[in-house]
């Protein structure tokens, strides 16, 4: 049951079907995922896909207030503002990007009916989906 990136269905257990659903639920994060769990219906792959985003929404929204808060108060200090110009800007590119390429590729494979468990999100994703 760990992360699976090949061809074929990621997760044992999660039927296929409703890879539209499921991707749709990746489209706009938090709002279609909200939106294709309300109406997903018994589709194993949309219920987790719907969860999967939501989690990938909030993740994203709670790094990014962290990586603020921090880069923000550490500007305030004298000797640190120029480090923390340096690093935030290749910090805060390199965390959008990885929250992008999982929220694309999550996406592209849900519209191929494969259910993508990406690492820690997954396995909560699956527990409140209710998925086998």
């Amino acid at each position: 049951m760990g992360s699976n990136y090949g061809s074929g269905p990621s997760i044992p257990g999660i039927t296929q079907g409703g890879n539209i659903a499921a991707g749709l639920a990746y489209l706009f994060g938090f709002v279609s995922g909200i939106i294709v769990l309300l109406v997903a219906g018994t589709s194993d792959l949309a219920r987790f896909s719907a969860v999967q985003s939501i989690l990938l929404s909030v993740a994203w929204f709670i790094v990014r207030i962290v990586l603020g808060l921090v880069f923000g108060i550490l500007a305030y200090v004298p000797v640190l503002n120029v480090l923390v110009a340096i690093v935030a800007v290749p910090l805060n590119l390199i965390v959008t990007l990885a929250f992008l390429i999982a929220w694309l590729f999550s996406m592209v494979r849900a519209f191929q009916g494969q259910a993508t468990r990406l690492p820690v999100l997954g396995a909560l994703a699956q527990k409140y989906a209710r998925v086998a």
